[in-house]
């Protein structure tokens, strides 16, 4: 989640607090920890990295939050493949995560499983002893 706040007034002084910016939220049961919150100040084009700190901001800046994720919940290999393609479907997860992620194959233009190139994705990871790509 991502979320924007436009400075619509000539100056004002933000104080900025955020969790999880260095130690992502972990997963339980094999699951994968989960994303960095990252935030930033964005004047004139410009973009700065916040941290935990006092700044100014002038009338037109923006203040972005990329919010974490949760970590996951069990082995992200072993999720239903037609789950995973529901996900896709509903713009919670990329094709390319579902790949990286998930070990499902999805064809980006039918958007469907491709369930042979997903057994031997999954198949291979087990061999190798892991769920990373």
């Amino acid at each position: 989640m991502i979320k924007d706040w436009q400075i619509l007034v000539d100056s004002i002084t933000c104080q900025w607090r955020q969790e999880r910016s260095k130690y992502a939220p972990w997963g339980l049961q094999g699951g994968k920890n989960g994303s960095l919150a990252k935030s930033y100040h964005i004047s004139k084009g410009k973009k700065r990295v916040l941290g935990k700190e006092i700044f100014f901001c002038k009338k037109g800046d923006l203040i972005r939050a990329i919010l974490p994720g949760a970590g996951g919940f069990g082995n992200p290999y072993e999720r239903d493949i037609n789950k995973v393609l529901e996900d896709v479907q509903n713009d919670l997860v990329t094709i390319k995560a579902a790949i990286n992620d998930y070990g499902v194959v999805i064809d980006p233009k039918k958007m469907k499983v491709d369930p042979e190139a997903t057994r031997r994705l999954r198949k291979k990871a087990k061999e190798r002893g892991t769920r990373d790509n």
